[in-house]
Order: structure tokens, then sequence, then C-alpha cells
């Protein structure tokens, strides 16, 4: 799933350092075909998946 999320040091805690930050926002047509290849990876391979950081 992507979201879209404030530029704050609460979600980016490093967003100040010199060699870190945001790189873009995906386009809405890019986000489809994530989502896409994503959900065949959870049909096809589903214990490949990790949920981390939450």
């Amino acid at each position: 799933m992507l979201a879209k999320l404030p530029r704050t040091q609460t979600w980016f805690p490093d967003i100040g350092k010199s060699d870190h930050g945001v790189i873009a926002v995906a386009p809405p047509k890019l986000q489809e075909q994530i989502t896409d290849l994503a959900m065949n990876l959870v049909r096809r391979r589903r214990s490949l998946i990790q949920m981390r950081g939450l």
C-alpha cells in the first residue's frame, strides 16, 4: 500500500540529514502498477511478505 505522508521528522526521523530525504511521490498510474504487482505477489507468495515497523 502506498500512502502520501507529511514530510516531517515524525515520519522521516533523518530527513534533516544531508544523505536522507524523500525521493518522490509516485504518480497515480505508477501507484496503480505498484499496487497491482504487490497484490499479485501476495496472491502467489504470501509467505514472502513481512510487515515491519508497525
